[in-house]
């Protein structure tokens, strides 16, 4: 019986990781949605555990579930970082070619990127600026959705999820 039982639990957690959760995580096709991430885990996990939750399976998926919106959100900030990897490379090659880096990131395509990377939160491109100093900033928004202008920081707590260069450039 108490086979029975885990099997019902791993079933209904199955269901509410491929039903819900899943499609969250496909990010070149959409971008991941916070909220939305938010209102399943909230959907699935239960106010507080209860025997009718037991009875209804939905015990352990309530207990597994809570993990996943922390995980999606590691997973949103490292695809955000491989992007802005990607952009700080395709800077670096233009600044070499060119001695200076570019006055817009659109001016790095084609040649250096074929398409600019997309803010994995929103989906609308990553956001920029170029500083008094020459250097390039780039972030995307943060687990919070907002745009608050560049200011956070490259953790996955941070407002903006940023990068910038690590070394001062004379241009």
């Amino acid at each position: 019986m108490l086979g029975g039982w885990l099997e019902f639990e791993l079933a209904n957690h199955c269901r509410a990781v491929h039903g819900l959760l899943l499609p969250e995580a496909v990010v070149r096709q959409q971008p991941i949605d916070p909220d939305r991430t938010a209102r399943a885990v909230a959907s699935i996990k239960p106010a507080k555990a209860s025997l009718t939750e037991l009875v209804r399976h939905h015990a352990l998926a309530g207990m597994l579930i809570g993990g996943l919106e922390r995980a999606y959100a590691r997973f949103a900030h490292a695809e955000t970082l491989a992007h802005q990897a990607s952009l700080a490379c395709a800077l670096e090659r233009y600044r070499l070619a060119h001695g200076q880096y570019p006055d817009s990131l659109d001016l790095l395509m084609p040649a250096w990127v074929k398409k600019l990377p997309a803010d994995v939160i929103t989906g609308s491109s990553v956001r920029s600026r170029r500083g008094s100093d020459g250097r390039f900033v780039a972030w995307s928004v943060g687990w919070d959705g907002q745009d608050n202008d560049g200011q956070g920081s490259e953790r996955p707590d941070g407002p903006d999820w940023v990068w910038e260069p690590l070394l001062k450039r004379s241009q």
